[in-house]
């Protein structure tokens, strides 16, 4: 048996044992191996490559989708917006034409129309006197038919516009300064000339118009082209195809859009499409680019 000064002196030599083993000589010193750090680097650098595949097209593809989104919605208002207006044009008004790499449309807005008195009442018809004879220099005066009409200031009167010969509205035969005073009126007078009107409208329609307006297409290649819009000129007899150069140069002029690579303004040539325009327009940015068409049906009864 151990006595007890034996068995006291016994486990301080245990305890010594103890702590001299390796693994407690290797605590302060625990942390992960140079080979565990490169596993470790190697296996997120494997998992951060494939997670890469599997994220980065689906985020390029959205990206691509917004792009051509944004191109498509910026064409689709352009061409609505020039659809609007050449619907709104005087009859046979268009007239489309090319200078360089740019291509100029240009038309006649029209601010109002009506129809004019052409014959006197008689029997039960309503009263209206004032009729206008296209055939007496001297008559500047006639009833508007039917719900007044707004005259604007400048305003001019357009009698059975062709758009070719005496009648057309740029070279003026037809076209005449209104001088009733701005306002809603049911009345209409305007300035004598030299000459009496071309010819009579079939339907005894007239038309108020002011100032002239211009698209001009310069595309590129590269997706730097514009369209833009000049307004507020005087009708010219000759197109204006300059637009560094008067009138274009000092009307109103405005951006439309850009980033165009491609477009067109075409009158149609054949028996199905008369009396229409067909727009072309092809936008382009980073890449992508989307193309849209349109057909305008222009009025054409003067």
């Amino acid at each position: 048996m151990f006595s007890r000064h034996a068995f006291a002196g016994w486990i301080p030599t245990i305890r010594s044992r103890a702590m001299n083993s390796p693994r407690h000589r290797s605590n302060g010193r625990a942390g992960f191996t140079l080979v565990e750090l490169i596993v470790v680097i190697v296996v997120l650098g494997i998992l951060s490559a494939a997670v890469s595949v599997f994220v980065a097209n689906p985020v390029r593809a959205y990206f691509e989708t917004m792009r051509r989104a944004q191109m498509t919605d910026a064409a689709d208002l352009v061409v609505r917006r020039i659809t609007r207006e050449l619907q709104m044009a005087l009859p046979n008004s268009v007239r489309i034409s090319a200078s360089a790499s740019t291509a100029f449309m240009e038309f006649i807005p029209v601010n109002d129309a009506g129809r004019y008195r052409a014959a006197v009442s008689g029997g039960n018809e309503p009263t209206g006197t004032d009729a206008l004879d296209i055939t007496d220099l001297a008559d500047t005066t006639f009833q508007v038919l039917g719900q007044p009409v707004t005259v604007n200031a400048g305003a001019q009167l357009v009698i059975f516009n062709l758009g070719s010969g005496d009648l057309d509205a740029y070279a003026g035969a037809n076209r005449r300064v209104v001088a009733t005073a701005p306002g809603s009126v049911s009345a209409l007078s305007f300035l004598p000339t030299a000459a009496t009107f071309p010819a009579d409208s079939p339907e005894h329609r007239f038309y108020l118009v002011s100032k002239a307006v211009t698209f001009t297409c310069t595309p590129a290649a590269d997706g730097t082209g514009t369209i833009e819009r000049f307004a507020g000129y005087d009708l010219q007899a000759a197109q204006p195809t300059n637009a560094a150069a008067a009138p274009l140069a000092t009307a109103s002029h405005s951006l439309v859009v850009d980033h165009v690579s491609a477009c067109s303004f075409v009158n149609g040539n054949t028996l199905a499409s008369i009396n229409t325009v067909d727009l072309a327009l092809k936008i382009a940015d980073g890449g992508e680019a989307v193309t849209l068409q349109a057909q305008v049906a222009l009025q054409n009864s003067p």
